[in-house]
């Protein structure tokens, strides 16, 4: 079960959530660690393993919207893209970071933006398959998870179900907790 133990603060505007992991420890005593999601998405984002199993296992979404599959390009090309989203995320400005953000529903209006909505973040390729999500908390972005999106809509893929549901997650967490 996903709970959310805290927020992180990675740059002035931009907070991460700390979700609670279980870990195995050697002794006989299990343990929680926690990291905060931003961290997370770096470290798998960045793993060429994790990399190819995904891009394997949704070979066919993959090609349905950006055609020939060349996993050694793929993978290569979806590592250089988080990269630079993650440093665009951590450099920008508060007007440049406004920018960055889009409504995670298409059909609402980017700006203003409101307490609590649910937003994404698009990795700075044409046609990008990678996502940040984040909830708009004061003047703030708190980012809930992310995602290689190869569908138009995210019903249908657990993996990013789970996304939807986090960040109702941490709608919950940040109106009941902060």
């Amino acid at each position: 079960m996903t709970r959310i133990i805290g927020i992180a603060k990675i740059t002035e505007k931009i907070y991460a959530v700390q979700y609670e992991k279980e870990v195995e420890v050697e002794d006989e005593d299990e343990g929680n660690d926690a990291t905060d999601i931003f961290s997370e998405l770096i470290v798998l984002w960045n793993d060429q393993e994790y990399l190819r199993n995904f891009f394997n296992t949704f070979k066919k979404d993959y090609e349905k919207f950006y055609g020939h599959f060349r996993l050694k390009e793929v993978v290569r090309e979806a590592r250089n893209e988080a990269k630079a989203l993650f440093q665009q995320l951590k450099n920008c400005n508060d007007t440049e970071l406004e920018e960055l953000f889009k409504p995670l529903h298409n059909e609402e209006t980017s700006s203003p933006f409101y307490e609590l909505q649910k937003l994404k973040s698009y990795g700075p390729n044409y046609k990008s398959y990678l996502r940040i999500y984040a909830i708009k908390y004061d003047d703030a972005f708190v980012i809930s998870g992310g995602a290689i999106k190869l569908t138009e809509v995210m019903k249908g893929r657990p993996h990013l179900e789970d996304e939807l549901f986090k960040m109702d997650l941490a709608i919950k967490y940040l109106t009941e907790i902060l």
